[in-house]
């Protein structure tokens, strides 16, 4: 009954963070030894998920210096995870990586989300370097990239304005067994859209229908303020009415 009861307030406690009821999920979270359940690493987790989803991420960090201590409990690695993505919202990336280095000396084995967690965040911020540090830790942990892993790079090779690299390493997923979404599709235009260059940039446009996708938001807020600048108006506005196409269907 108690281990039943114990996995109730954990949902509580996420259900109430996913609704970004936080102070409602801390007071469940305080209130479980009066209910007669021990909290554990898991109700700790539950609470700094809880943390991330109301976007209270200052307090993550936190909680997690305080807690394991306060309840004799080892963090394990969904928790790290957690810290991690914390960390990288605020854009406390040297934070996070030095998180990432603690959990490794704990000995704890970082996988896919961890490294997927990081790299999107460098990546995506411009800290390129620092995103193929992570990539490089993930090889040689033979930790196997996913469709995410490689967009998170895409996206940071076109901030870099790599365009020649970011269209070879988009080739490089069939190589890998892997189909690239819209969102491979959108950091190549997002490349090209930084180069200037409006070919290329409505060429890929166009890969992504004839790849079975259909272009969403970030397409829309990469291509439409660019093809005004260049003074394709025509185009711009026939792109905006298939998203007008999409919305409405």
């Amino acid at each position: 009954m108690s281990h039943c009861r114990r996995r109730f307030l954990r949902l509580a406690i996420s259900l109430y963070g996913k609704s970004g009821m936080f102070e409602n999920a801390q007071k469940v979270f305080d209130e479980m030894p009066e209910r007669e359940c021990t909290r554990t690493v898991l109700s700790m987790n539950a609470l700094l998920a809880a943390s991330v989803h109301s976007k209270k991420f200052d307090m993550v960090g936190a909680l997690f210096k305080e807690l394991p201590m306060k309840l004799s409990v080892e963090p394990d690695s969904v928790s790290y995870n957690t810290v991690i993505k914390a960390f990288c919202e605020m854009d406390s990336f040297d934070s996070a990586v030095s998180t990432f280095d603690e959990m490794e000396n704990k000995g704890l084995e970082p996988d896919l989300i961890t490294f997927n967690t990081l790299s999107n965040g460098l990546y995506g911020k411009g800290r390129f370097s620092d995103g193929e540090k992570i990539w490089n830790r993930m090889n040689e942990r033979n930790v196997v990239a996913n469709i995410r892993s490689y967009n998170s790079k895409l996206q940071g090779l076109a901030v870099e304005k790599k365009t020649k690299e970011t269209v070879d390493f988009l080739e490089e997923l069939s190589k890998r067994d892997l189909t690239p979404n819209v969102f491979s599709f959108n950091a190549v235009i997002k490349g090209f859209v930084n180069e200037g260059n409006l070919e290329e940039a409505t060429r890929w446009y166009s890969e992504i229908g004839n790849s079975g996708y259909d272009p969403d938001k970030r397409t829309l807020a990469s291509l439409v303020p660019f093809l005004c600048e260049k003074g394709d108006l025509k185009f711009a506005m026939r792109f905006l009415s298939v998203i007008a196409f999409l919305i409405q269907h």
